[in-house]
């Protein structure tokens, strides 16, 4: 009887002070950015974990589009139509937004915000949904001049953040650039191995306790 106790404290022991639970691995900071691609690529598709697409304008692909307002490189997020090009600005009478959906809700989300035109008035928003497309959080700029740019963020507790959309504010465009999320923790493989093994060994015990009883 003594042993049979000591095997279930232990086993019980070894629940209880996390011996099955391997540590979760650490949520990455995920990179987007249009610089890894050559200029005019449409990069709508080309990251793997989202989504980018254009609300609000007529074409809803995303490119790559050479700037000299590139925070990190060459190339920022850009627009295409038929009737202007390729472009760079979002926001203002385009009325254009960079949205980026994500393969699996998020609970951090970054972008610069970079402002193109003179007379420090340009400023930009990020705004970011839950999967029901209700509004979670909206930050602003502030005032930008061309060249300025500042990086906004959203945190939030919990990987609630499906989808986000970046723009221009009061009418005025602004170019966008190096876009990151985290991807969350996600319990090792071997903690759920090894929980299956310990309620495989309680179980044992338990059922060479009952003819004894």
């Amino acid at each position: 009887m003594k042993t049979l106790f000591t095997r279930v404290l232990i086993a019980s022991s070894l629940i209880a002070g996390g011996s099955i639970f391997s540590a979760p691995s650490q949520a990455a900071l995920v990179t987007v950015d249009p610089d890894s691609y050559s200029n005019h690529t449409n990069i709508s598709s080309s990251f793997s974990g989202l989504t980018l697409s254009t609300v609000g304008g007529s074409n809803t692909n995303v490119y790559a589009v050479a700037s000299g307002l590139s925070t990190t490189g060459s190339n920022v997020f850009g627009t295409y139509s038929t009737s202007a090009g390729y472009g760079v600005n979002w926001g203002g009478s385009s009325n254009d937004g960079l949205k980026a959906v994500f393969a699996v809700a998020t609970d951090y989300v970054q972008i610069d915000i970079i402002g193109n035109s003179s007379g420090n008035s340009d400023r930009g928003q990020l705004t970011a949904y839950d999967s029901s497309n209700n509004v979670i959080a909206t930050v602003t700029t502030n005032n930008l001049g061309s060249g300025d740019y500042q990086t906004l963020s959203i945190t939030q507790g919990t990987a609630s953040i499906a989808y986000i959309i970046a723009t221009g504010t009061n009418n005025r465009a602004i170019s966008l650039d190096n876009l990151k999320y985290t991807v969350g923790s996600v319990p090792e493989p071997s903690a759920i191995v090894m929980l299956g093994c310990g309620a495989v060994a309680i179980f044992g015990v338990s059922r060479r306790r009952r003819p004894r009883g």
